[in-house]
């Protein structure tokens, strides 16, 4: 999730994941990781729907084997690395699962997406694919302090995802908001917009929705992302009433794709964020004043609403850097 799609650049210099602040293990990692740095270019798909080798980003998982059953490992891993509020473990990510990281990062480059044959198998695996390659890049780039510092590098640049060279900007807009984009990305597109995809895929920064603990699967779907939205609208980071009691304040996301809210039945989008709204959460009947009946455009123009975004790394206090890199 990040502000709206932005004009893309040409393919960038890319290094290995396995990355760590122990010596031992950056030895360990780096004898299973791509040595060189490899300039790369996003070719076109072949008839088979995937692009030659000459035409992918180079792997930045390395010198291993794909997780065989990447959405268990997925789980698996996300319940080691992630907090009950959504934060981050990088410390660990960059240690001791690090190889595990980079196995379930490899199964996600390799994936034959051509299998993905329902809405629900799409949205999960292009979901994670997402997920998983915002924390390859924090990894990359680490130190990383504010995400937005490395906005075009992170959500810009062509990695090897499903045996393609998509952008993240490429597999959220095109792919699963269903946006116009070159022909290698349009070929993965899921079936219909669906706007819970919002409170699912993760940009590393705090102000976007949670990162879940487990691997979104096909099979639990709807209820994992029903989960997802109804922890995002009870928030108070996403949803909250200024601490004077007088304006509201709502996340970015509403203002940046709140026309993805509004329903096809004529559901406008507040209301829509309302069915899932728990009643109980603090400042509930206040909010609804402010939500009911409107669209995305009348919520953005009311006077009363401000947006706002924090970009701070989704580190848990232990592992956030002391300094952010270059």
């Amino acid at each position: 999730m990040k502000r709206p799609l932005l004009l893309l650049l040409p393919a960038m210099l890319l290094v290995a994941v396995g990355c760590t602040s122990d010596p031992a293990a950056s030895a360990s990692a780096a004898s299973d990781s791509v040595a060189p740095e490899s300039s790369v270019t996003s070719g076109d798909p072949d008839a088979s729907g995937r692009t030659g080798d000459a035409d992918r980003p180079p792997s930045r998982a390395g010198d291993v084997q794909p997780a065989a059953n990447y959405e268990q490992a997925l789980s698996d891993l996300l319940s080691q690395v992630v907090t009950d509020e959504g934060n981050v473990r990088y410390d660990r990510l960059r240690g001791d699962l690090n190889r595990t990281f980079r196995r379930v990062l490899k199964a996600v480059e390799t994936y034959d997406a051509s299998q993905l044959q329902s809405q629900s198998a799409k949205m999960a695996f292009w979901i994670n694919a997402y997920n998983v390659q915002m924390l390859a890049n924090v990894l990359e780039a680490w130190p990383v302090r504010d995400v937005s510092a490395h906005d075009k590098r992170f959500f810009n640049q062509p990695l090897r995802t499903a045996g393609a060279a998509l952008s993240l900007d490429q597999i959220e807009h095109v792919i699963l908001r269903r946006q116009s984009g070159p022909a290698r990305a349009e070929q993965f597109q899921v079936g219909r917009l669906d706007p819970r995809l919002h409170a699912a895929v993760n940009c590393a920064a705090r102000s976007c929705p949670r990162l879940r603990q487990k691997a979104y699967t096909p099979e639990r779907m709807g209820a994992m992302l029903d989960a997802a939205m109804r922890d995002f609208t009870g928030h108070r980071e996403h949803f909250r009433r200024a601490e004077d009691g007088g304006d509201f304040v709502f996340n970015s996301i509403l203002k940046w794709y709140g026309a993805d809210f509004d329903r096809p039945d004529g559901t406008p989008a507040g209301d829509y964020l309302l069915s899932f709204m728990p009643e109980a959460r603090p400042g509930y009947d206040a909010l609804r004043g402010a939500l009911e009946g409107r669209s995305a455009a009348e919520l953005q123009k009311q006077e009363t609403t401000s947006f706002a975004y924090d970009w701070t790394l989704n580190a848990t206090p232990s592992a956030m850097p002391e300094r952010a890199s270059p």
